[in-house]
């Protein structure tokens, strides 16, 4: 949900302010990573900070793919090569989390605040501009960008519902390690979950 509803303001918020404000809220992406351990087990704490956490990266996906489009003249290729690092990212961290927390509760969240650092120190070499106008006109061609967004939102729905239901499947059907959940949730994604089942099955 603050993922949801924080890409129109942090949209909002990136015209009014300019791109300066995505390194601000990596930090506070790397510190409340970091803070995970010592919350995870008070659900409702959780559910709070989980919707804090969503509403930033909202925020700095807005911003980020808002910087590739304005500071580089092939913007349909920048903004690939930043979905393609997006959903790459996710996949390997899909298989490797679920690892990583079974061996020690706080190595991927560690391992997560570090990446997040890292980025927010190359983000600053990027030229940022100033304020953009954020003034609303609503006609024709928000009606085009509408549509684009019902394009992402089947995208998205397809492949993150997927890869949920797929992850639910093989760890309580297949009876799956949950340890091994992300890897099998990884192959699903690549190969298809009922091929990877059959494997599965037929491999033991």
């Amino acid at each position: 949900m603050g993922y949801t509803i924080f890409q129109v303001i942090g949209g909002l918020m990136v015209d009014r302010y300019g791109y300066n404000i995505v390194i601000y809220v990596l930090i506070l992406i790397s510190i409340i990573n970091a803070l995970y351990p010592v919350i995870i087990d008070q659900y409702y704490l959780l559910l709070v900070i989980q919707f804090v956490m969503g509403s930033l990266l909202a925020v700095t996906y807005v911003a980020l793919i808002s910087m590739v489009l304005s500071n580089y003249s092939r913007g349909g290729l920048g903004a690939g090569i930043y979905q393609s690092m997006f959903f790459l990212a996710s996949s390997i961290s899909i298989m490797v989390s679920p690892l990583l927390f079974s061996t020690n509760t706080f190595a991927p969240f560690i391992t997560f605040s570090i990446i997040v650092i890292l980025s927010a120190i190359l983000v600053t070499r990027v030229p940022r501009s100033g304020r953009v106008s954020s003034t609303i006109y609503i006609g024709p061609g928000d009606l085009r960008i509408l549509g684009m967004g019902f394009i992402r939102l089947s995208s998205g729905f397809s492949y993150l519902g997927f890869l949920s239901w797929s992850t639910y499947y093989v760890v309580h059907v297949l009876k799956v390690s949950p340890s091994l959940s992300g890897f099998y949730a990884f192959l699903a994604s690549i190969m298809g979950v009922y091929w990877c089942g059959d494997w599965w099955v037929h491999g033991r």
